[in-house]
């Protein structure tokens, strides 16, 4: 395995969604959950960032320095 490999999240939380729009953490969570509801994910299933990013129609590299993903 190589050394310069490194570990990215897949996973958006409520608080990365309210720091990407704006929004109180509390409504990043429901908009979490309403997007879950669109792909058919259950409550306990994880929202990718990728998934996110499809249904907010937003491309991955606009929010990956608000995120610290790189």
């Amino acid at each position: 395995m190589e050394n310069s490999m490194r570990n990215v999240r897949s996973a958006i939380y409520p608080k990365d969604v309210a720091i990407i729009t704006g929004k109180s953490v509390k409504s990043a969570a429901r908009l979490i959950q309403k997007i879950k509801d669109a792909f058919g994910k259950d409550h306990h299933q994880i929202l990718t960032i990728n998934e996110f990013c499809d249904y907010m129609g937003i491309r991955f590299k606009d929010i990956e320095n608000s995120l610290n993903l790189d």
